[in-house]
């Protein structure tokens, strides 16, 4: 929980100091990653390339360390996992 409250803390502090800078998640993903990517109406989707459309990738910006973002998706995880049993 108080990870969660740092990252709304430094989210609202974020928001006005940061200037604004747009980023296009499906063109990330289809140059760095090579995804397939196709129009979808005024829009686009990004294709997995194990699951298609039916998984949403994003791209995940952080000043974090490497090791302190894997313990905490870990650690999301499990507990998400330990919500649905």
């Amino acid at each position: 929980e108080k990870w969660k409250e740092k990252v709304e803390e430094e989210e609202e502090e974020g928001e006005e100091s940061t200037p604004p800078c747009i980023y296009n998640e499906i063109e990330g993903l289809s140059l760095l990653l090579g995804y397939a990517n196709e129009p979808v109406g005024c829009c686009g989707a990004v294709l997995h390339p194990k699951w298609g459309r039916k998984a949403y990738p994003i791209t995940f910006f952080s000043t974090a360390p490497p090791s302190l973002i894997e313990q905490k998706v870990e650690e999301t995880a499990r507990e998400w996992a330990a919500e649905r049993r």
